[in-house]
């Protein structure tokens, strides 16, 4: 039995974002810590910013305070849309790390392991090096270690059943799939 995916360019930024949304889930302390950091993030900007428009309002340029009215409402604005755009900004620093034009690739699952080929060349993965495999928003990541997996969205499925593909992935890497909503 074989399974091909094949996608004409490097992953999207709604792969990249998913596969950030399924990294922050698979650990109770990175969940709790994300929804902790966007709340007050969102918060402290928004009180930042509202402080600075207060000041800059409210005569704070005859007093003397229009520097900090602007530093406060700029910090302030930063904030606030770095706790409301989180998941995209993840997904833009994931890209920016990843291989430059490789090209059009595929990703061939078969009964020995995986083989990942790319114009820059082939990688070939035994299931044993996969920690886990996991589906969230109609795709699949198998996971190399806790940073690092393959997205294989069932979109750009060229080769076998989506629903052959879960029970296959938990006979060849021996751990039960989990399922994200």
């Amino acid at each position: 039995m074989e399974f091909r995916f094949y996608m004409p360019q490097r992953y999207t930024r709604q792969d990249l974002m998913e596969f950030n949304k399924v990294y922050v889930r698979s650990s109770r302390l990175r969940c709790w810590g994300k929804n902790l950091f966007r709340i007050l993030s969102v918060l402290c900007g928004a009180a930042l910013f509202l402080a600075g428009l207060m000041i800059l309002l409210g005569g704070g340029i005859q007093e003397g305070l229009l520097v900090p009215g602007i530093v406060s409402t700029a910090v302030g604005a930063v904030w606030l849309l770095s706790g409301v755009f989180y998941y995209r900004i993840n997904a833009w620093g994931s890209r920016r790390q990843m291989l430059r034009e490789t090209g059009s690739f595929t990703v061939t699952l078969r009964e020995d392991g995986v083989t990942e080929e790319t114009e820059k060349g082939i990688s070939n993965y035994p299931y044993a090096s996969f920690t886990d495999a996991v589906f969230h928003a109609n795709r699949w990541f198998l996971f190399l270690d806790q940073r690092h997996a393959l997205i294989l969205p069932l979109s750009t499925m060229a080769q076998g059943a989506p629903v052959e593909l879960e029970k296959f992935l938990e006979e060849r890497t021996g751990k039960t799939a989990k399922k994200y909503k």
